[in-house]
C-alpha cells in the first residue's frame, strides 16, 4: 500500500470524507477545476477499491443505477459524483482488518 493510497483511505474514513478526499487530492496532484478533480478522483479511488475491496457487480449496478441517485443527494447530480460517493462509501465502511498493509497512525502519548 502506497502512502497516497493510505492517505486516501484515511480521508475516506474521516468525519467529512468528501471534503477531505478532495484536500488530499489537491495536496498531491494540484488544484484543477471541479470536473477534472472529480474525474481524477473517480479514477484514483476506483483503483484503490478494486485493489483492496472489490465490490460485486450487482452492488455496483445497484449503486450506480439512475433510480438510486436520490440516495446521493439531489437526483440531478452527475454520474461521476455518484461514482465518487460510491467509492468513498465503499472505503469508508470497510474494516481496517480487511485492508492488508494498512499502517495505523501513531497515537499521542502523555
Amino acid at each position: 500500500m502506497t502512502k497516497t493510497e493510505l492517505l486516501f483511505i484515511r480521508a475516506s474514513k474521516s468525519l467529512d470524507p468528501y471534503k477531505r478526499v478532495r484536500s488530499v487530492y489537491h495536496r498531491f496532484y494540484g488544484r484543477y477545476d471541479e470536473q477534472t478533480t472529480t474525474l481524477s478522483l473517480v479514477n484514483i479511488l476506483s483503483g484503490i477499491v478494486e485493489k483492496y475491496n472489490p465490490p460485486s457487480i450487482i452492488s455496483v449496478m445497484d449503486a450506480l443505477s439512475p433510480q438510486n441517485r436520490v440516495y446521493y443527494g439531489c437526483p440531478d447530480v452527475s454520474h461521476y459524483d455518484v461514482c465518487l460517493q460510491f467509492f468513498i462509501n465503499r472505503l469508508r465502511y470497510t474494516d481496517l482488518v480487511d485492508l492488508p498493509g494498512y499502517n495505523y497512525p501513531v497515537s499521542f502519548r502523555r
